[in-house]
């Protein structure tokens, strides 16, 4: 009698075992390190999330360290002109800001986003050990100047260095569209100084890679369900298939969506269907009612389309933003010029160091920040009514708001890779204004600042941001919202209808 109440007991106990498991795993299909599904006693949330921070922090540590200081290194430490050390560097910024957008591509369609922050800080950390060789090895630097002309860097050195910083870029590109920060400290610009800097800069990531991995028990992996870059081209084959075959669109044209609470989209809400952009609405046709639903280059949801529709409505937005990251790419480059002849004693004992002039530019955001939060947002409160003050779209920073839940990293890879942008456009206007106004010699950018005429480059700057101001509120006027785009939306037997003045739009069960 005894044996069959233990057996009784024993599956009594793992019962209960089971329904606590139940309660306890992730159900968005998230797995640890060892690929089971998630426990959310033991991984995610709270318990990873200083690893996620610290990352992020040591990268940002690692990378504004050497972006204010780059400048001055090449033209001290690698005999470059200032006009070449500046579009160096800004070649540089721009390459690790643009290649957010590969970094957010692996993530969504392949590795998922802490893998890509593991494979990437690997990458990362390489490249800063080079760039640390660089800066101590002698013989991967000319000479001390002992007579003018100085020698410069040999092709063999320009080329272990600029590797070294490729690999950086290449690292910084996976990992920011995954952890969003920013922070910076300054590196003094002497060869002694550049040293120990880089060394820091070094430490900080390596020491922090090491940190990562002890933390790396404690993640849940979430899956990788596809890129979204994916899912834009499909719609565009399917549209434009479907409009070579004739298709039409009028009011009793229905649209196809899955006859289920969430979208096919793998964690994406879906959609309501807007009055913008109708010639993608093509794609969500189904012309052959026995055809395959699954097939989403030949047929979309309209959850897919509408997804696409969001990132096209942005891209004036974002395009007509590009040149404020044009003047912002100046901080790291002939700002910096600037700071090194400048006198910054603030006593006798204290020197404001070069690389650390920046931080000043952060000092004004920790001080309006709180103005704006507590004394602007409550008056302009009243006066419009939005809860913040101004619309996101006016605050220019409404890319996160009018993502979908199946865009977020593009988005975020999106609003990074305008600051890439304007770098690279920063070195196009450096090189034409260098060519046509003289050259190194006798131009306004000059390898000596005092005889530059650096005030006519920023005036410069400043017509083209006025310009691209107008050009902004032409485009902020013609902005249409997600939600001010969708059209009314009603639910039916449990399917779907959008409805405005010309279509009818029902949802249909997928085969």
């Amino acid at each position: 009698m005894q044996a069959p109440m233990e057996n009784f007991a024993a599956k009594d106990q793992q019962r209960e075992k089971e329904e606590t498991l139940s309660k306890t795993l992730v159900s968005n299909d998230c797995v640890d390190f060892r690929g089971r599904i998630a426990d959310k006693r033991t991984t995610g949330g709270w318990k990873a999330s200083p690893f996620i921070i610290a990352n992020e922090v040591a990268e940002r540590l690692a990378f504004f360290a050497i972006a204010v200081n780059m400048v001055e290194y090449l033209v001290l430490e690698m005999r470059q002109s200032l006009p070449v050390a500046a579009t160096h560097v800004t070649d540089w910024i721009g390459a690790a800001y643009v290649l957010t957008i590969f970094g957010a591509f692996l993530a969504d369609a392949y590795l998922g986003r802490f893998k890509t922050i593991i494979v990437f800080c690997s990458i990362y950390a390489l490249g800063m050990v080079l760039l640390t060789i660089s800066a101590s090895i002698d013989s991967l630097r000319p000479p001390p100047c002992k007579a003018v002309p100085c020698e410069k860097a040999t092709d063999g050195q320009n080329v272990f260095l600029f590797f070294a910083l490729a690999l950086i870029a290449l690292g910084t590109g996976g990992i920011k569209p995954s952890t969003l920060g920013c922070n910076s400290r300054g590196v003094y610009k002497r060869r002694d100084g550049m040293d120990l800097g880089l060394w820091g800069a070094y430490c900080d990531h390596d020491c922090f890679s090491h940190y990562f991995s002890s933390w790396y028990t404690l993640l849940s992996f979430p899956k990788a369900y596809g890129s979204p870059f994916t899912r834009f081209l499909q719609v565009m084959v399917a549209s434009a298939r479907n409009h070579l075959r004739g298709v039409k669109l009028g009011r009793e044209v229905q649209l196809y969506e899955v006859n289920t609470e969430e979208s096919d989209i793998k964690g994406a809400r879906k959609l309501p269907h807007t009055s913008q952009f109708m010639f993608l609405d093509k794609a969500a046709v189904a012309t052959d009612p026995e055809a395959n639903t699954k097939n989403r280059w030949k047929l979309c949801t309209v959850t897919q389309v509408e997804e696409f529709k969001s990132l096209i409505r942005v891209l004036p937005i974002w395009a007509s933003t590009i040149t404020l990251s044009i003047s912002f790419a100046q901080l790291a480059t002939f700002f910096i010029s600037q700071a090194s002849i400048m006198d910054r004693k603030l006593s006798s004992n204290f020197t404001i160091p070069v690389g650390s002039v920046n931080v000043f530019s952060a000092i004004n955001a920790v001080i309006l920040v709180p103005i704006h939060e507590k004394l602007i947002v409550p008056i302009l409160s009243k006066h419009t009514g939005h809860r913040h003050g101004i619309t996101s779209l006016q605050r220019l920073q409404f890319f996160y708001d009018e993502a979908t839940d199946g865009t977020r990293s593009i988005s975020s890879a999106l609003f990074l890779s305008e600051i890439g942008i304007g770098s690279w456009l920063s070195t196009a206007i450096v090189k034409i204004v260098e060519r046509t106004t003289g050259g190194e010699e006798n131009g306004w950018l000059r390898n000596d600042l005092n005889k530059s005429r650096l005030d006519y480059f920023y005036w410069i700057l400043t017509a083209l941001n006025g310009f691209n101001f107008l050009v902004f509120l032409l485009v902020a006027w013609c902005y249409e919202s997600r939600n001010s785009a969708t059209v009314s939306t009603r639910y039916d037997n449990g399917s779907v209808k959008w409805e405005d003045d010309k279509w009818k739009f029902k949802a249909q069960p997928s085969n």
